[in-house]
């Protein structure tokens, strides 16, 4: 929606209102689509009713009109250049469209029967006028018709099924819904919500798995160690309260000044019971690491353990380097020691493992970087302290390259010479 919003096709989406001012000229608005292809018969619809009136929302922020389209381009406009664009300005304006919409009409039927005298109860919901439904299909529930039959008749039992169900655990949340329960605990707006939970999904907290998400082994390992210092702050009702205080600012019951020094002070004193808690929490979380996980059955998932270095540490010597990812999908060895803080540079693509063998220069253990080039695949090794070193000593900040004879590693092993191996001593 922000790229929309700066291509000037929809109004500003960081609103949760749903309320627009009595000043809004919508007929102006509509006028705009009454030529579009797709737009053009509804909009026309709505304008001859005479002034257009849109259903009133719930909520009121007080900053901005709801969500929308200001302005009416073509599908093929190249300004709705991508898939996401296209479908997101689409149902922004047939969502406002179907605002000025009759309401769907349905009803509800009922059929009874009386076998060996007992009640069976049949229920379905029909329309009669999809309303705003004609804009909006995809939201319309699944109807159904009962059959047709006669009061008082007697017919014949066909088939007779028994089923045996148990008791099932709530449905996990999937995007939808975690939006909605977000929604209502009032976390964030429409526009950061999403980017909400894909900061969860990116720094490995959750996980999507088919449609649905899953909080991961770190997930729970965070939720437990911030619980212990942190409980108030994750409970929805300081968000709540921290939204409620800003609205205060809003309306003018309180001044600004006052509002913001006391939400500094409650997050300062949260951070600094945080920080006193640091190592024990990245201890705890170093742990779950190596630990495997459960499915929904109880079965342990085996779960990938962090790659180690064969050889210590080249700056402290008291610890083995792990490789660590970022959420970039890039990779670089840091030092596992607490007081050590040193990184090795990694290449940034291709699977990376060690090789049990000692680079003859630096002592350290060397890499076999497994990749593709023009859809073929390949390996290459080397050492990484050589290759961060070559990058800082080089004068054009280059390191050397996979071929280099200095430290070259084959068939697992480093096939440096002595000669230049005493040379770089």
């Amino acid at each position: 929606m922000e790229e929309l919003y700066l291509d000037k096709l929809i109004s500003y989406p960081r609103t949760d209102s749903d309320v627009y001012p009595k000043d809004f000229d919508h007929n102006s608005n509509l006028e705009q689509f009454t030529n579009h292809t797709v737009y053009g018969v509804p909009s026309s619809k709505i304008l001859k009713g005479g002034t257009a009136t849109p259903t009133r929302g719930r909520k009121d922020a007080g900053d901005h009109i709801p969500i929308t389209p200001i302005a009416s381009v073509e599908i093929s406009n190249s300004r709705l250049n991508t898939p996401v664009k296209l479908k997101v300005y689409d149902l922004l304006t047939r969502h406002y469209l179907a605002l000025f919409y009759p309401p769907a009409k349905e009803m509800k039927a009922e059929l009874g029967f009386n076998i060996n005298m007992e009640p069976f109860r049949a229920h379905n919901l029909d329309c009669i006028s999809p309303g705003y439904l004609e804009l909006l299909p995809e939201f319309a529930p699944k109807y159904a018709k009962l059959p047709t039959v006669t009061q008082g008749r007697t017919y014949p039992v066909m088939e007779v099924k028994k089923e045996e169900k148990l008791t099932t655990a709530p449905p996990r949340y999937n995007d939808t819904t975690l939006v909605q329960l977000m929604e209502k605990k009032k976390i964030g707006t429409k526009s950061t919500r999403p980017t909400m939970i894909q900061i969860l999904l990116d720094r490995q907290y959750a996980q999507r798995v088919k449609k649905q998400i899953q909080i991961t082994p770190y997930g729970h390992g965070l939720m437990a160690n911030l619980e212990t210092i942190w409980s108030s702050f994750l409970e929805p009702d300081f968000t709540r309260h921290v939204e409620e205080l800003l609205e205060s600012i809003l309306e003018g019951k309180e001044s600004q000044q006052v509002v913001v020094d006391g939400i500094r002070g409650e997050f300062l004193t949260l951070f600094d019971a945080f920080r006193s808690k640091k190592a024990t929490i990245t201890r705890s979380m170093q742990a779950i690491s190596l630990q495997g996980k459960r499915n929904g059955k109880g079965q342990v998932i085996t779960q990938k353990r962090e790659q180690l270095s064969t050889s210590d540490c080249p700056f402290c010597g008291k610890a083995r380097m792990k490789v660590v990812k970022t959420h970039k999908g890039t990779h670089f060895l840091a030092c596992t020691s607490e007081t050590c803080k040193k990184n090795l540079a990694l290449p940034k693509k291709g699977r990376i493992s060690f090789l049990k063998t000692k680079c003859l220069i630096c002592g350290f253990s060397p890499i076999r970087i497994s990749t593709s080039k023009n859809k073929h695949p390949f390996t290459y090794n080397l050492c990484p302290n050589c290759w961060t070193r070559s990058f800082q000593e080089s004068e054009n900040k280059q390191g050397f390259c996979k071929n280099c004879a200095i430290g070259k590693i084959e068939y697992d092993t480093c096939q440096a010479k002595a000669s230049k191996v005493d040379e770089l001593h």
